[in-house]
């Protein structure tokens, strides 16, 4: 029997305890490096099955994809700017592609 005042807390187990900043941090650069995302661990035990699994992954140097990938977006770039700019939007109804006001409103091109 133990005569100190102290009082001895459980060692808790890598399973109840929250994931290491450290693990975090490997998780964001393993997930960026082979294009992956991740489930976000609750436990240290979490994070290493997830940093096991992205690690075992091979990471994504296909320059094709990265080309793709990188004029998607700027395409998608260009679009927003035009359409900011106005000059973008081809669906819409010009002046001179319609006749009337109102329920009197027809295409200039049929026949009414």
């Amino acid at each position: 029997m133990s005569t100190s005042n102290e009082v001895k807390e459980p060692a808790q187990s890598a399973a109840s305890k929250s994931p290491r900043p450290q693990q975090l941090r490997r998780l964001r650069e393993l997930a960026q490096e082979c294009r992956q995302t991740f489930t976000y661990p609750h436990s240290e035990a979490e994070a290493e099955v997830e940093i096991g699994r992205l690690e075992g992954r091979s990471v994504d140097t296909d320059p094709e994809a990265w080309s793709e990938e990188q004029e998607g977006w700027a395409e998608s770039a260009q679009v927003r700017r035009e359409v900011a700019e106005g000059a973008g939007d081809g669906a819409a109804v010009r002046r001179s592609e319609i006749v009337g006001y109102g329920s009197g409103c027809h295409w200039r091109h049929t026949a009414r």
